[in-house]
C-alpha cells in the first residue's frame, strides 16, 4: 500500500541523503545565423514599466534583425491579442 508523502516524510526524519538529478539540456541549442537582408528576421517582445503614479504599462516592439528599425511600438496599459495581430500584420507590410 503506498500512501502519498509517507515516504518522504520517512526519509526526511532518517536523514538519508538523497543526491539531486543532473538538469540537462532538452535540445542542442545552436545560435541562429544574422539575418542577411531586410524582411528576413524579426523580433518581438513585450516591456512593461510602470508611471510615477504606479500604474503599469506594456509597450509591444518588432524589430527589423537586418537594418535594427522598430516600425511598430504599440504602447497600451493592457494590450489586446486582435490589436496586437493586426500591428504585427502593418510591420511586415
Amino acid at each position: 500500500m503506498h500512501i502519498p508523502g509517507v515516504t518522504h516524510n520517512i526519509v526526511r526524519n532518517l536523514g538519508v541523503k538523497r543526491r539531486k538529478r543532473r538538469k540537462r539540456a532538452a535540445n542542442i541549442r545552436t545560435t541562429p545565423e544574422p539575418a542577411k537582408r531586410v524582411n528576413e528576421r524579426w523580433s518581438m517582445d513585450f516591456v512593461t514599466d510602470r508611471l510615477g503614479t504606479g500604474r503599469a504599462f506594456r509597450v509591444l516592439t518588432l524589430i527589423d534583425q537586418y537594418t535594427r528599425e522598430c516600425p511598430v511600438l504599440e504602447t497600451r496599459r493592457k494590450p489586446h491579442r486582435p490589436r496586437c495581430r493586426g500591428k504585427l500584420g502593418a510591420g511586415w507590410r
